[in-house]
């Protein structure tokens, strides 16, 4: 249940968000996001009928992402091989958000597909992650399924690219719940797409994964 300390914290985050939104002309967005947050802090029976649904929006994109990083993380455990957790940190992209996580994940598909070229355990290798706001830039809170293949080789893979990655055995839901910026925040909010801009999902390549050796 949100505190009213709470409460007040994400009132500020929604009105700055708001405010970030009429200074870009997006009118129509921040009315939303201004209409759930009003809605929420009355606890009246609009509270209950009534929510904006977008990503930026500091109620309704907690309990998405906290939903969707879940489900990611159910997904890529389905068949009980062995799955680890890293924490690979990012510089943003000039591009915002999108751009940062997109290269992200053609960045890791590619080092997938190069390893598979050598080894063909890799093709069956699958990862889900999470795009996370940190102190100074962002990071990706990245599960990768790896069967046949030990967790360090993994981890020397992911080094070559991204060095300052580190192992992350039991991650917290509440990293997922982290303030954004409010720059990123209205990002988030124009693109108005839900969590695919910040969510991370790599398929196995070969699809007859039992026949990898």
């Amino acid at each position: 249940m949100t505190t009213r300390v709470e409460m007040q914290l994400l009132r500020t985050i929604s009105d700055e968000t708001v405010k970030g939104l009429l200074l870009i002309g997006e009118n129509y967005v921040a009315g939303r996001l201004a209409r759930c947050s009003s809605a929420r802090a009355s606890r009246t029976s609009d509270y209950r009928h009534w929510s904006c649904r977008n990503s930026a929006c500091p109620w309704c994109g907690r309990a998405k992402l906290a939903r969707w990083y879940t489900g990611l993380a159910s997904w890529v455990r389905q068949n009980g091989d062995p799955v680890s957790v890293f924490i690979v940190p990012l510089k943003p992209s000039s591009g915002g958000v999108q751009a940062t996580t997109r290269i992200f994940r053609r960045r890791l598909r590619d080092l997938r597909d190069r390893a598979g070229r050598r080894r063909r355990v890799w093709r069956a290798v699958m990862a889900t992650g999470m795009l996370v706001p940190a102190s100074e830039g962002w990071f990706v809170l990245l599960h990768v399924q790896h069967r046949n293949i030990l967790r360090a080789e993994v981890m020397d893979s992911l080094k070559k690219i991204w060095p300052e990655t580190w192992d992350c055995p039991d991650p917290s839901l509440e990293l997922i719940r982290q303030p954004w910026a409010i720059s990123t925040r209205v990002q988030l909010a124009v693109l108005s797409r839900g969590t695919e801009p910040l969510r991370i999902v790599l398929p196995p390549q070969n699809k007859m994964i039992g026949s990898c050796t």
